[in-house]
């Protein structure tokens, strides 16, 4: 779903409008990414529940894939960010931009744009063709942090945005660009990074003497390959600990909703941001956790699909006169909509009342 944004709002401002919307965002997580799954033959999660990690004190069998940071990666010069809606890639990467920063050399440089805002060819010229930033950092010998958050919700779409930023890429000295693009998992396609790829084939050299050295990029093939497709993983159970007891009252409290999640089979729920948050609110009001997982479902469904703005939850002109049922029944009336159109979002006017 489209998202407001501004290409030249701070990391930091970036963050607070998150952290406004969506109370999650500002945990202080250690957020983990993992080759994505059809191109790591080294990869194992449980399909459900919290991560595990392979350092866990208590662990099921099996293999465990090598998890990132972002930051860990700093060297690698682009990077394909995967995630399901709501798993938190915008909060991860606002955060990583607002931390890489401080750490910049003199001539290092840092563009931080949602793809929301590139609506026209003449956007996209005015950002990359015209902009003095990287003008700069062409003449210079400095890194280049290009960080693209959403390049699915651009009008443009996805293909178009990523043919053209090739189109620069191939221009510019790209072993000393640090791209970072993300984009939910469903609207991702193996073109994206065939084209990446193109377009940074002169940072191939680059980007083997760097795997060479730390394995960054596995045993897979991909040692060899400027672009890394990378998925983000679901939380760890410390992450929702952490949550719980920012929004929880007492110790007791949150001991209660883990056993609640445990006794409801909840743990998928609370693995991701957006429904850890809404497990959350629901725990705080009634103290406790339905039996089973569909009748859960359908009272996370209801909550998730209320207005979050106090004042259109009371203006019956805004939303008329609707209860969590109703709200359900639109929602899924506009995913079928998106299903059946083959679409990939909606767009609103701004101007619309």
């Amino acid at each position: 779903m489209a998202r407001s944004g501004n290409s030249s709002v701070p990391s930091e401002m970036r963050l607070t409008s998150l952290y406004n919307t969506n109370r999650n965002a500002w945990v202080d997580w250690t957020r983990y990414w993992a080759q994505w799954k059809t191109e790591s033959q080294d990869r194992y999660t449980p399909e459900v529940g919290f991560l595990w990690r392979a350092d866990d004190a208590i662990r099921p069998l099996g293999r465990f894939p090598r998890l990132y940071t972002l930051e860990a990666l700093n060297d690698v010069p682009c990077l394909i960010l995967l995630g399901a809606s709501g798993a938190g890639k915008s909060a991860t990467i606002a955060r990583y931009a607002a931390t890489v920063k401080p750490n910049f050399a003199g001539a290092d440089s840092l563009i931080d744009i949602e793809a929301l805002d590139l609506k026209s060819r003449s956007d996209v010229s005015a950002l990359l063709d015209n902009n003095e930033r990287i003008a700069e950092w062409r003449a210079g010998n400095g890194l280049l942090y290009l960080i693209i958050d959403g390049i699915d919700e651009s009008p443009l779409g996805s293909e178009s945005l990523t043919d053209l930023l090739a189109e620069r890429i191939e221009k510019w000295p790209s072993y000393r660009l640090r791209l970072r693009v993300t984009v939910q998992s469903t609207e991702y396609h193996r073109g994206m990074r065939a084209t990446l790829e193109r377009a940074f084939s002169n940072a191939k050299t680059e980007t083997q003497k760097l795997s060479e050295t730390t394995g960054a990029a596995g045993g897979t093939g991909e040692s060899r390959s400027p672009v890394i497709v990378l998925e983000l993983q679901r939380l760890q159970h410390v992450d929702a600990e952490q949550l719980a007891r920012k929004q929880l009252k007492t110790e007791r409290q949150v001991r209660g909703f883990f056993s609640a999640v445990r006794q409801s089979d909840a743990e998928p729920f609370a693995a991701q941001p957006i429904t850890l948050a809404a497990l959350l609110a629901y725990y705080r009001e009634r103290n406790s956790l339905h039996a089973r997982v569909p009748e859960l479902f359908e009272a996370l469904s209801s909550d998730l699909c209320k207005p979050r703005k106090l004042n259109r939850q009371a203006s019956t002109r805004a939303t008329g006169r609707t209860d969590g049922k109703d709200w359900v029944t639109l929602a899924s009336g506009i995913c079928a909509a998106l299903v059946f159109s083959r679409s990939d979002g909606l767009w609103l006017d701004d101007s619309a009342p």
